[in-house]
């Protein structure tokens, strides 16, 4: 079993070794694909390029690929750069394939029991539950959406490609939708994992600049909405009361002081 991991980056890089950190020990190739400038014109920050090479020469990732996108195409471009994430995978020899994105962690005993799982039972496909965190990584969601997943480990092999007309048997985001070049749907076996078993932590609402997050989307719908998402949550406090929200530790030792 040989895992490659491909993140997908323009903006959320202060998250992204953290992310990285959370993951490495469980497998065995990282690339990152990063654009200077967003799917709508605008540009990084100025820290972006000073993160992932410092990534790299830490040896916490394999590969960067610089990816141009054509303005204005956001699900398009989305789309291609984990095409591209994914044919570098394939050119190590990967089996197994794992899309990310920088605000995504993994527990460590939760992943290695996944990919056990995985191994042993001959998965093809699998996914996950979520848990959203609020401004801090400390602050997350208790309710576990039932009705879309983040995809984990799919098994790789010359026909594995990523396409949103993919037959999914549970809901994933259309941009990671691997599957099988000639049949159209994913592998065989495939599982979704129980809460117990594996968590993706899902940091969406944490950023150094949350504005950027919903200006750059390609969720056409979020990104008209963005100043407005942007207020609510800079205006966001814990309370107690809200049974929807609980404290949690920052497992994940993430850094947010110098934000």
């Amino acid at each position: 079993m040989k895992i490659g991991v491909s993140y997908n980056v323009f903006d959320g890089e202060e998250l992204l070794e953290a992310s990285i950190k959370s993951i490495r020990q469980n497998v065995d190739y990282i690339n990152i694909v990063y654009q200077t400038t967003s799917n709508f014109g605008n540009k990084c920050s100025d820290e972006l390029l000073d993160v992932v090479n410092d990534l790299k020469n830490k040896g916490l990732v394999e590969e960067l690929f610089l990816y141009e996108p054509d303005l204005k195409r956001g699900a398009w471009n989305e789309t291609k750069k984990r095409r591209i994430g994914l044919s570098l995978c394939k050119k190590q020899k990967c089996t197994h394939f794992l899309n990310m994105d920088t605000d995504e962690f993994y527990e460590d005993k939760q992943f290695k029991y996944a990919k056990d799982i995985v191994q042993k039972e001959k998965i093809g496909a699998s996914a996950c539950r979520i848990y959203y965190y609020m401004t801090e990584p400390i602050y997350r969601g208790v309710s576990v959406p039932n009705n879309h997943f983040a995809p984990f480990l799919f098994s790789v092999n010359f026909l594995t490609v990523i396409n949103k007309f993919m037959k999914y048997k549970f809901s994933v985001d259309p941009t990671r939708r691997v599957g099988n070049l000639i049949t159209r749907t994913y592998f065989r076996n495939p599982k979704l994992f129980e809460e117990h078993e594996l968590m993706m932590h899902h940091m969406s609402f944490i950023r150094k600049d949350i504005s950027k997050k919903w200006s750059n989307t390609s969720h056409t719908t979020s990104r008209s909405l963005a100043k407005e998402k942007t207020l609510e949550l800079l205006n966001w406090k814990y309370d107690k009361s809200d049974k929807s929200i609980i404290k949690v530790k920052n497992q994940f030792n993430i850094d947010i002081s110098e934000w």
